[in-house]
């Protein structure tokens, strides 16, 4: 498991939501907190997929711990 902080606006929450599905169906967890989203993610993501989430999501920041 992997746990990604991706900073975005509230907003951005359903585009977040159905980009996560489509990659993970329903194996990922989110939790929203002061500007970020909390992902934890069965895997971390490739190229290909953080470049999708870059055109569907307006986030200012992606990191993995």
């Amino acid at each position: 498991m992997v746990v990604v902080l991706i900073q975005a606006r509230y907003l951005d929450e359903q585009p977040l939501t159905n980009f996560l599905t489509a990659v993970f169906e329903t194996q990922y967890t989110m939790i929203y907190t002061r500007g970020f989203f909390q992902c934890v993610l069965p895997r971390s993501l490739n190229k290909r997929e953080r470049r999708i989430l870059r055109e569907t999501v307006q986030f200012e920041g992606y990191q993995e711990l």
